[in-house]
């Protein structure tokens, strides 16, 4: 019980001096998509544990609450990212994430990617993973690249490359989001 109460007095120190941001989330997919408002939640709930919580020395507790602004199935949407004409419409649509069937193309990156994301610029693209726990890692990772994060060779860091349970956040990194 008193480990608990520790727990519960530091987190409340946290909140107290460092006021968690609400960072507020618009998500866009195509017509016919099997991603919805649920899963949608579930991601963005992952997200707000990854970057919130810190579980080891190297981990960074984040004062960042992620908030689902909308979520809206739009025509417009390619369902696939087939090119870079596709990728502009993508971006181009306004959503913080759009989720994609598949990207085949991100700049001078080819197949097998499951997201893209500009350094520094608005409008992250990602592939519905179909599992919600990466979701919401995947979506961590690419709002890094959004906030002008690159890649880290910390290899259970959340913008380590690669599509694994990854949650770890350096401060830097937590500064950026």
């Amino acid at each position: 019980m008193g480990r608990f109460w520790l727990f519960v007095t530091v987190i409340t120190a946290n909140l107290l001096l460092f006021p968690a941001q609400a960072k507020e989330l618009s998500v866009g997919t195509y017509i016919g998509s099997r991603f919805d408002m649920a899963r949608a939640l579930q991601a963005v709930a992952l997200m707000n544990h990854i970057v919130g919580t810190s579980e080891s020395a190297d981990d960074t507790a984040c004062p960042v609450h992620f908030q689902l602004r909308s979520f809206t199935e739009d025509p417009r949407m390619p369902r696939i990212i087939g090119s870079q004409a596709d990728l502009r419409i993508a971006r181009s649509l306004g959503y913080d994430i759009a989720i994609v069937s598949a990207i085949r193309s991100c700049g001078s990156v080819g197949l097998g990617l499951v997201g893209c994301s500009p350094l520094g610029h608005k409008g992250a693209v990602v592939v519905d993973t179909r599992n919600p726990m990466v979701d919401g890692s995947l979506w961590a990772h690419e709002y890094g690249h959004v906030r002008g994060l690159n890649h880290s060779s910390n290899s259970t860091g959340i913008m380590h490359p690669g599509l694994r349970n990854k949650f770890q956040l350096s401060a830097n990194e937590c500064r950026a989001f």
